[in-house]
């Protein structure tokens, strides 16, 4: 477990836009985003911290920032929403916070209505089904409750190359003369490109984890998968859920396959390509062989 703070990085382009709304005189607008997304990404970081997440770094964006875990896909449900849920939570506790400072000296009526502007609108933005927003990340999570752990990514993606399209299409529409909706385009476009790019190394980092902590699932009731004898392991594996160890029933004739028993066969004989009744027929003459 990892209890070190994590460090804060400022992303370069950061500091020529500090230099320009000082000479513009919007310093207080930059100094009020920046206290949102800071505020925003504390958020995820301590509820990852209560969880005992290793925390690499917060990076700050000149668009929003991301706080970088690593931490692989096989996270209990609960910790998962919570971190991600954490994030938005943040802006509603600015909000209540602001509320009360501006009925005091502190917090004058003209900044308030320029931070309860700001708030209101990167909340609602962060919330959007799109990754790697907060939105299209609890998507992604919530999918894996219902589809296996590979269609549940592309399915999200999906979604998520939807959404962006449709609200590309409308900011270009509208506001095509800002230049903060072309870097943030830009942006969410490179990260779905890194996304599917990933994502043979990222289900492979899911069967892998999945195979050195196993435990944390035995106690959970089994989800009953029926295949025939000629399914490639590969393709069974596929079928793996992200919150619920798999038992595997190759019909005609019944015989049981736990998950655990495929992915100790794929990781260490690389058995990836053969048959359910190759398995099967190779666990028997082991089993005839002691006899």
């Amino acid at each position: 477990m990892n209890r070190r703070l994590p460090p804060v990085r400022i992303h370069p382009v950061c500091w020529l836009i500090i230099g320009t709304a000082v000479l513009t005189g919007h310093f207080r607008e930059l100094l009020l985003f920046s206290l949102i997304i800071f505020l925003h990404e504390c958020g995820h970081t301590a509820a990852a911290f209560s969880f005992g997440w290793t925390i690499r770094r917060i990076v700050l964006f000149p668009f929003g920032g991301a706080a970088e875990f690593d931490q692989g896909p096989n996270r209990p449900f609960q910790e998962e929403v919570t971190v991600i849920l954490a994030g938005p939570a943040m802006h509603l506790l600015l909000a209540a916070a602001a509320f009360l400072l501006v009925q005091t000296p502190v917090l004058s009526i003209d900044t308030y209505n320029t931070l309860f502007q700001m708030n209101t609108a990167l909340l609602l933005l962060n919330i959007v089904p799109v990754l790697p927003l907060d939105g299209g990340r609890l998507l992604q999570v919530l999918s894996a409750q219902v589809f296996s752990f590979q269609t549940a990514q592309q399915a999200a993606a999906a979604v998520s190359w939807v959404v962006f399209s449709g609200i590309l299409a409308v900011l270009i529409a509208g506001e095509a003369g800002h230049l903060q909706w072309w870097v943030l385009a830009a942006f969410l476009f490179m990260h779905h490109y890194q996304f599917y790019k990933s994502r043979p190394y990222v289900y492979m980092r899911f069967l892998l984890e999945r195979q050195q902590s196993f435990k944390h699932l035995e106690k959970r009731t089994p989800r009953i998968c029926k295949l025939p004898p000629e399914t490639p392991v590969k393709t069974a594996l596929s079928q793996l859920r992200l919150h619920q160890r798999t038992v595997f029933i190759v019909q005609p004739d019944g015989e049981v396959l736990h998950e655990k028993k495929l992915l100790e066969e794929s990781f260490r004989s690389s058995r990836w390509q053969d048959r359910l009744e190759d398995v099967i027929g190779n666990e028997s003459e082991v089993k005839n062989g002691w006899n």
